[in-house]
């Protein structure tokens, strides 16, 4: 949450030089909190600020500001200051960053990226949207089966800063396929002497690289676990899905589930990112769509404007039909939308829903007939 008292005092270590203010504030304060406070500020002031500070946590702060302002600095600042800084993002942050960009932003910058990092933010990029190969993170650790518990613990110090997390360790063999996890509770109170194999759990619940987003974020959720392994068609493991990149997946979901009960397409971007006629040409096909529906409500009442002429009284019941139709398809519309998301109903389960929703329709429509 942004706290309005930081501000002021940032600008004041800005104006006066103050190095040592500003990185101990970025070390102590948490990156969102920075990259909130630093919003309010003009761009020269956030690139004097991000540039007191260590590299690393520079690309944490980075990661944090809004993709749109992400890539208006990325097209405005210096291709060699820019290409470090994607080095020291997490792999799915600035792999995103770089779909996001303009190729001709891009061209300039990536050659001069490191060699592994450009190979990596490549292979990350090259994933079909909404995949688990493009949410995935491709920092963890890994461990060989035959290791010892006090060999492992030694190399998990080290690996440890690259790493997103450490929590869950995942045992690979030679070709670094997918054997088996193992906890950092469980090392830490094995023996020395025992071996990563003695104590990994093998039945690891794994997701392919192709999977939905939506899948990984339901088998998280499902399993309870932190981070779920993704592994190629080969079973290489090849990243990992945390805990707070599915969140990121739920938001998203739900803002799409929303836009289409609203009777829009869902928007690739925010609201106000996204173009004019973008949004124009995503809520233009469900108006069509329901003004043709519309249509047919009046060919019926033309059809019948013999009988509602005789009888003046059927007319009265005109809004009330209107209205409990377009309240019925609201229900009908929720109700399905939201079972689609959560994986309760299917596409191919379309047979029973429309039978079931006849159904409904009828019993529903006799109850309010004999109200009226």
């Amino acid at each position: 949450m942004k706290n309005p008292l930081l501000t002021p005092e940032i600008r004041e270590w800005i104006e006066s030089g103050d190095v040592e203010g500003m990185a101990g504030f970025a070390a102590d304060v948490h990156p969102q909190t920075v990259a909130d406070c630093l919003s309010d500020l003009e761009d020269g002031e956030i690139w004097r600020f991000l540039e007191a500070v260590p590299p690393v946590v520079r690309g944490r702060i980075f990661s944090r500001f809004e993709m749109d302002d992400q890539v208006r600095h990325l097209a405005s600042r210096p291709p060699a200051e820019m290409a470090e800084l994607l080095e020291h993002m997490e792999p799915d942050d600035r792999a995103d960053l770089v779909k996001q960009a303009p190729e001709e932003v891009t061209g300039e910058i990536l050659p001069l990226v490191a060699k592994a990092e450009r190979e990596n933010i490549r292979k990350l990029a090259s994933y079909r949207e909404q995949t688990a190969g493009a949410i995935m993170n491709t920092d963890y650790a890994t461990l060989r089966p035959e290791t010892s518990v006090a060999e492992a613990l030694t190399a998990l110090r080290r690996e440890a800063p690259r790493t997103e997390t450490i929590y869950v360790i995942y045992a690979v063999d030679e070709g670094r396929r997918l054997v088996g996890t193992v906890s950092l509770r469980d090392l830490i109170l094995a023996r020395p002497g025992q071996r990563v194999a003695d104590i990994m759990q093998t039945d690891v619940v794994r997701m392919g690289v192709d999977a939905d987003q939506e899948e990984v974020a339901r088998e998280l959720e499902r399993y309870d676990l932190l981070a779920i392994p993704v592994i190629d068609g080969s079973g290489v493991l090849v990243g990992i899905v945390t805990a707070d990149d599915v969140a990121d997946v739920a938001r998203q979901e739900a803002t799409e589930d929303i836009q289409k009960l609203g009777g829009v397409q869902a928007l690739e971007g925010s609201y106000l990112a996204i173009g004019f006629w973008s949004l124009f040409a995503k809520r233009a096909p469900w108006l069509c769509v329901l003004f043709l529906g519309q249509m047919l409500t009046a060919t019926a009442m033309d059809a019948f404007e013999a009988q509602l002429q005789q009888a003046i009284v059927l007319a009265l019941f005109i809004p009330l039909i209107i209205s409990s139709g377009g309240n019925s398809g609201s229900q009908a519309a929720t109700l399905i939308i939201r079972a689609m998301a959560v994986g309760d109903v299917q596409m191919s389960d379309w047979w029973k829903v429309l039978r079931r929703e006849v159904l409904c329709a009828a019993a529903l429509g006799g109850l309010l007939g004999a109200v009226g």
